[in-house]
């Protein structure tokens, strides 16, 4: 359950509140002036937030850009760069970001799947591990 506490007596038992948020997992409601005005969370928490978020956002993007797609199934590519030239700088950076966060989610991805086959293969003795000069010294072998 959480609990709350004024940014004045925050800093008097901080501390403590720290220990509480991070140990016992009990998030912080900071007030000022009897006003909510920041909340205190594990960081692990805070991850899974913004990750949820992202998510949220991505899903979001792609229903609408599943619905985009319906509905300008007739329009050229020329159209359509037309119409995102047309639109307000801020959303083109809104895109902008949706588009590189969904590249950095692909790359990890990629990663994570070639992390995931090294570690098969290491475990079906199809590799082996080695420094650089170990490869070197069996090369010039």
């Amino acid at each position: 359950m959480q609990k709350t506490d004024d940014d004045a007596d925050l800093g008097k038992r901080f501390r403590a509140v720290l220990n509480e948020v991070t140990e016992d997992h009990v998030p912080y409601v900071v007030t000022r002036d009897q006003q909510p005005e920041a909340v205190l969370v594990p960081y692990a928490e805070f991850q899974r937030l913004l990750k949820d978020s992202d998510s949220e956002v991505l899903r979001r993007f792609d229903e609408v850009r599943t619905r985009i797609r319906e509905r300008t199934a007739a329009f050229s590519e020329e159209e359509v760069a037309d119409d995102v030239a047309a639109a307000r700088a801020e959303q083109q950076q809104d895109l902008v970001e949706i588009v590189r966060s969904r590249q950095r989610d692909r790359r990890r991805e990629a990663l994570a799947a070639s992390i995931d086959q090294a570690r098969r293969e290491l475990a079906l003795g199809e590799v082996q591990r080695g420094t650089v000069e170990d490869l070197m010294a069996e090369i010039g072998e």
